[in-house]
């Protein structure tokens, strides 16, 4: 088999390209051919001539990689977005053209888009669908968006990211320290829909309630600034660990050395890599029911729900795995099992399988 891969380029925000490597690596090591490129925006602060030279140079390139690859399948890895959906109908038009078979896998999407983007939005998103062999989506809820909007379910595929768990598994005796206090992870980009300022919150409560606990916050972004002043004014800065800007082959360190995720998101996630990774690494899990986390965890065998923008509820769950320690030793267990399912040979099988149905349909 031969398959032609897009990918975003490096350094863009996001952990795509991370766990798309390694899939592509183990489509080799299975003898399919495997060709990549890079697409989409460069920077964040592309000017809008680079950003309308750029996408037609890319759409160039894409031409000539299909005529010379020749594929049996082209996987995108793109995002329900104004903006992607502006890029991905060139790409879903030329794979018309050429009889190239297109397969979007969508990290992401906007479900407004879907139920009141307008007329425009809507025909955008029927024309890429129209023009491709299949859509990926990252959970159940993001399926249930597109049939609600009217589209069939032939195409629409649920599929996993592949979770490199043995990066995130603890050794005996790796980062061993005290039991006390209890070490929270935080690990997103520093937006507001990611809940950082919900933790921060919830941590000055948790102190108010007379539990010892300390926080890493791993990233940075818009919020970083914001987040800092918070601290300050909650007066929990010796409680809290800002680390800025660490690159992804980095963060397996601050898994390991942390035992629960506090992750109130409220972002249009489509599968949270920093929940799912977390569960590699034996953490226990507090974060929101959405998307991939409400398809594969169960509370409390996997973690705890909690409500986005609600700081008391999430100090609420804190405070209760603190007092059932038993519970956080089961996560811990039922994480690291959990985790194994979306190891890349078993991931790998899933979409292999799926090219296969497209590229024999002709």
């Amino acid at each position: 088999m031969r398959v032609l891969i897009g990918l975003i380029t490096p350094g863009q925000a996001g952990g795509i390209r991370a766990t798309e490597e390694r899939f592509i690596a183990e489509c080799g090591r299975r003898g399919v051919r495997v060709a990549t490129f890079e697409y989409g925006g460069r920077s964040p602060s592309e000017r809008l001539y680079h950003k309308l030279g750029g996408r037609l140079v890319d759409w160039i390139q894409y031409i000539r990689l299909v005529r010379r690859e020749r594929p049996d399948v082209v996987q995108l890895n793109s995002a329900l977005t104004r903006r992607a959906l502006l890029r991905d109908m060139g790409y879903a038009a030329l794979s018309r053209l050429m009889g190239a078979r297109l397969f979007i896998k969508m990290h992401g999407t906007d479900a407004g888009i879907l139920s009141e983007g307008g007329a425009f939005w809507k025909w955008a998103v029927r024309f890429v669908v129209r023009n491709t062999r299949g859509i990926g989506l990252l959970s159940e809820e993001e399926r249930q968006n597109f049939l609600r909007a009217g589209f069939s379910g032939r195409n629409l595929h649920v599929v996993k990211n592949v979770v490199d768990w043995q990066r995130f598994h603890r050794e005996n005796g790796e980062c061993e320290r005290p039991p006390s206090p209890l070490k929270l992870l935080f690990i997103a980009r520093f937006i507001p829909a990611k809940g950082l300022l919900d933790v921060l919150e919830a941590i000055r409560i948790v102190l108010d309630r007379g539990k010892d606990v300390c926080i890493d916050c791993v990233g940075d972004g818009p919020q970083g600034v914001e987040a800092r002043d918070r601290a300050n004014a909650l007066k929990i800065t010796d409680k809290v660990t800002f680390t800025g800007y660490i690159p992804e082959a980095e963060t397996p360190r601050h898994y390991k050395c942390a035992d629960v995720l506090v992750f109130p998101t409220y972002h249009q996630e489509g599968f949270p890599m920093t929940v799912f990774q977390s569960a590699a690494a034996g953490l226990g899990i507090i974060t929101t029911r959405v998307r991939a986390s409400a398809d594969y965890l169960r509370e409390p065998e996997h973690c705890l729900w909690v409500e986005p923008r609600n700081p008391a509820m999430l100090a609420e769950k804190i405070l209760f795995l603190m007092d059932h320690p038993d519970v956080l030793a089961s996560m811990v267990r039922n994480n690291k099992q959990l985790a194994m399912s979306f190891s890349t040979e078993k991931v790998t099988d899933e979409y292999l399988k799926i090219f296969s149905s497209i590229s024999e349909a002709g």
